[in-house]
């Protein structure tokens, strides 16, 4: 099991969609025959989004107080 979480400045009306781009974007980093990132960088969250193994995923967004921001998170 694992769980992504994303966290956008207040300003932007970001959408589960808009984090799951975040993490994807993380693709270029990851080493397919080493099954690692690159060094310095980080792709778990890109990992976790093409588990072969998920089969099932939820996800919750929230406005912080003061639209200081937005935290989306998927488990």
């Amino acid at each position: 099991y694992g769980e992504n979480i994303f966290w956008g400045s207040a300003g932007a009306d970001w959408s589960a969609s808009d984090a799951v781009g975040s993490w994807v974007s993380e693709k270029q980093y990851y080493d397919h025959d080493t099954n690692s990132c690159a060094e310095g960088q980080v792709c778990g969250h890109y990992t976790q989004v093409v588990w072969r193994d998920s089969t099932n995923i939820g996800c919750a967004r929230v406005v912080c107080d003061n639209n200081a921001g937005v935290f989306i998170t998927c488990n």
